[in-house]
């Protein structure tokens, strides 16, 4: 009875580190060809994966002045708000940009940003982002009469905390905006680790 045991026992462990070197042999079998496509191991070790990044958000103006560090004829335009997004869920978002003032009557208004802008999930975790410069451009109302001006500007994701540390990618802003009421549709990419943090 004691042999039977003891041959159990080298069985079982035979078998188990078999088992271990063909799950390591084989594991990229397990992932689909887009996530080895879209893969690649960071500066830290970690697998990254790279995901379309879908945002629908609002912002309102917390404040609008003048700022001569933005230049004359620019506000400082800070914008607050929140949303849901892919990889976020629901979020609270803060933005700053300077905003030039000059060409309103021409029918559009350059802008770029002060600070970095950050969206906030529930947990605490940040992912920041910038846009180095675009412009609102007036808006017909017979479009939408809820709107009188839209941007459609290239984004930039630029790293985070939590699972956001490290996070790259970026893509096109896609808002409409009152002036008073902004609403956003920010879409394109999001490269971050995989896995929990």
């Amino acid at each position: 009875m004691k042999n039977f045991k003891t041959f159990g026992i080298a069985f079982i462990a035979l078998f188990m580190a078999f088992a271990c070197e063909k799950s390591a042999e084989n594991i990229d079998q397990y992932l689909s060809d887009d996530e080895l496509k879209s893969s690649k191991f960071g500066s830290s070790g970690d697998k990254m994966i790279t995901v379309p990044f879908k945002s629908h958000f609002y912002t309102e103006p917390a404040e609008v002045v003048p700022d001569l560090d933005c230049g004359i004829g620019f506000v400082r335009n800070t914008q607050v708000g929140g949303g849901e997004a892919t990889h976020l869920g629901e979020f609270t978002t803060t933005m700053v940009f300077c905003m030039d003032t000059t060409k309103g009557l021409q029918g559009f208004w350059p802008y770029s940003f002060k600070e970095i802008g950050s969206f906030v999930a529930a947990n605490g975790d940040e992912l920041n982002f910038e846009i180095v410069s675009g412009t609102v451009w007036a808006y017909s109302p017979g479009d939408n009469p809820s709107y009188i001006a839209y941007f459609d500007d290239e984004f930039t994701f630029i790293s985070g905390t939590g699972r956001f540390e490290d996070a790259t990618g970026g893509g096109h802003t896609n808002s409409f905006t009152n002036f008073v009421h902004t609403d956003h549709n920010w879409t394109g990419t999001l490269t971050l680790p995989k896995g929990p943090k």
